[in-house]
């Protein structure tokens, strides 16, 4: 897909967005032993589903703190893009003035 086409996709897409589609469990990722993942699907205001989109959770625990990441994901078939991800990182860990980071494709 065009990037030109998806974003302004997931613009109008996003500003729908009212709930998850079901309740978040965190299970242990296959790939990081000690990880947690979650993912859910979005709902507008009816509760019905936004497609291509949904929201991912990553939880990782370290010796100094946690670092806790939260995505909005765009997927189409086998493509995944990241349309926005807020990460919380321990304070020992932040870049000095640094407190959230946020990233917007």
């Amino acid at each position: 897909m065009h990037k030109d086409i998806w974003l302004d996709d997931c613009r109008q897409w996003c500003q729908r967005i009212k709930f998850l589609s079901e309740d978040v469990e965190w299970s242990e990722k296959p790939s990081h032993s000690g990880w947690l993942e979650a993912t859910s699907g979005l709902l507008d205001d009816r509760r019905v589903t936004i497609p291509n989109l949904y929201f991912k959770g990553e939880f990782q625990p370290g010796r100094m703190g946690e670092r806790v990441s939260y995505g909005l994901m765009y997927r189409e078939g086998k493509e995944k893009r990241r349309v926005f991800m807020l990460e919380v990182w321990p304070e020992h860990d932040q870049k000095p003035g640094l407190a959230l980071g946020f990233f917007w494709e």
